[in-house]
């Protein structure tokens, strides 16, 4: 092997084996499966590329489509990407801001205005962490801004919305903007995170064929059944 060939070596393309070999000899025992693994998240953490992903993670851009990196897509329920259309855009980003007096708002931060000419970054940050793979090039953003924020005969949904100062709480509406005389009243109300979630099944199962068994008394089984289900539930 030459001194070119020296500088350029490198582990890629060894085979797995030889590798455990070589480790083998250094250490006189194989590695487990386990060690290997640790072994290698070891060296994942502590190098550059480990670093940059934790910063990105804590800055809450782990999804931002920076060069180089991979990003992760919605999905919809059959499991495909899902790329939106330029209108899907529109009305994902109309629903997320208001504006009054020259100035925009984010609907869960109202006491702090954002400028137009902060709104453009801002908007195009959120669309490319959440659809990483819409492309969305300097004509095309600019198409989308004017489109957001100077379209007056765009229908409702497809600009952002002019608030009236007003906001309100109404209980089972899931509609952030409430029109009211060609203005919009933003509704705080949003829907409690116990409703989201699954109901248990208090079904039995081979228990309940068991005191069907024991009890033929159907008044008594059901009052086993009850306890039953109480504890179960706990």
């Amino acid at each position: 092997m030459d001194e070119k060939e020296k500088t350029n070596f490198s582990l890629t393309g060894i085979e797995d084996d030889l590798i455990k070999a070589a480790v083998q000899e250094t250490i006189g025992r194989k590695h487990t499966e386990e060690e290997l693994e640790l072994l290698g998240l070891e060296a994942a953490e502590n190098s550059p590329e480990f670093a940059i992903l934790e910063q990105r993670q804590k800055q809450g851009l782990w999804n931002y489509p920076f060069d180089g990196s991979e990003v992760f897509s919605p999905l919809d329920e059959n499991g495909d990407e899902i790329i939106p259309t330029d209108i899907e855009i529109l009305r994902f980003v109309a629903a997320k801001f208001v504006k009054r007096e020259m100035n925009f708002f984010e609907i869960t931060k109202l006491e702090k205005p954002i400028t137009k000419f902060d709104l453009q970054p801002i908007v195009f940050t959120l669309i490319r962490s959440t659809f990483p793979k819409y492309e969305l090039p300097k004509e095309k953003l600019k198409s989308l801004m004017d489109a957001l924020t100077s379209n007056p005969t765009a229908e409702p949904g497809l600009s952002i919305p002019v608030w009236n100062g007003k906001t309100m709480t109404e209980p089972g509406n899931t509609e952030s903007l409430i029109f009211d005389n060609g203005q919009f009243t933003i509704n705080l109300w949003q829907e409690p995170s116990y409703r989201k979630l699954t109901p248990r099944d208090n079904s039995l199962g081979v228990f309940e064929e068991f005191l069907t068994f024991i009890f033929k008394k159907s008044c008594r089984k059901r009052s086993l059944s009850g306890l039953a289900v109480v504890v179960l539930a706990k």
